[in-house]
């Protein structure tokens, strides 16, 4: 079944958006379970607000606002400020139709597998045996 190049690189985007949809809903779960979406307002927000606003690790976070931003959930601005888009606006609770529940509930892990590694931070490595976060390696891609 011969396929020209075209054929082929759309095939392959198509299967990369596959395999790497349970990462993404991952991420949306993760910033839904945190409630994050309703710690932004008009202006952008930095990490260090943030972490504190949802009791996180700044730098677990920030992979994680830099990972919400490559898939659309989040802004990041110049100056690694973030603001939310109309997408991540969905998963705000005052927002009308709110998709937060939905996002909350379509994980089935155990919540500490979900939420732990962004309250731990770097001890996350200590307490699940050196196993890294699939969100930090999806944030170095």
């Amino acid at each position: 079944m011969p396929q020209d190049q075209t054929e082929r690189t759309e095939a392959a985007t198509a299967m990369h958006h596959l395999l790497a949809g349970g990462w993404v809903a991952q991420l949306i779960h993760t910033a839904a379970e945190l409630g994050l979406a309703d710690h932004f307002g008009e202006e952008a927000k930095d990490v260090a607000s943030l972490a504190g606003a949802t009791a996180t690790h700044p730098p677990s976070l920030s992979r994680l606002l830099r990972a919400l931003a490559a898939v659309g959930v989040v802004h990041e601005t110049d100056d690694r400020r973030y603001m939310l888009t109309s997408l991540g606006a969905t998963l705000r609770t005052d927002d009308h139709g709110s998709m937060r529940a939905w996002a909350v509930a379509g994980d089935d892990r155990d919540i500490g597998q979900r939420v732990e590694p962004f309250e731990l931070g770097d001890r996350t490595r200590q307490k699940f045996g050196g196993i890294e976060p699939a969100v930090e390696q999806l944030a170095r891609r």
